[in-house]
C-alpha cells in the first residue's frame, strides 16, 4: 500500500496527531458541557426561588386587593351608619324642639 515504510510512519503520525486534536477539541467541549451542568444545578434553586417569589408576590396582590375592596366596603357601610344616626339626631332634636315650643295644656 504505502510504498515506503517511512512514508507509513509520517501518516500514522499525522493520524494520531488528528487523534489528539480531536481528543483535546472533545476534552474542552465536555468541561464546557460539565460546567454548563454545574451552572445549571446552581441555577435550578434560583429559579425555584424565584419561582416561590413570584407567586408569593402574587398572592400578597391579591390579598391587597381584597382588603382594598374589605376597606371601601366598610368605609362605605360607616358613612352609612353615620348619616342614618344624624338623620336619627336630627328627628329627635326637631320633635324635642316641639314638644318644648307647643304650650302644655
Amino acid at each position: 500500500m504505502y510504498e515506503d515504510q517511512s512514508e507509513a510512519l509520517r501518516q500514522v503520525e499525522k493520524d494520531r496527531q488528528v487523534r489528539e486534536q480531536m481528543a483535546r477539541k472533545l476534552r474542552q467541549e465536555a468541561i464546557k458541557q460539565g460546567l454548563m451542568a454545574i451552572e445549571g444545578l446552581f441555577a435550578l434553586p434560583a429559579v425555584v426561588a424565584l419561582s416561590a417569589a413570584s407567586w408569593a408576590m402574587y398572592a400578597v396582590a391579591f390579598l391587597e386587593r381584597g382588603f382594598e375592596a374589605f376597606q371601601r366596603t366598610s368605609e362605605q357601610l360607616e358613612r352609612g351608619v353615620r348619616e342614618e344616626r344624624e338623620r336619627d339626631w336630627e328627628t329627635e332634636r326637631k320633635e324635642r324642639e316641639r314638644e318644648t315650643t307647643q304650650p302644655r295644656a
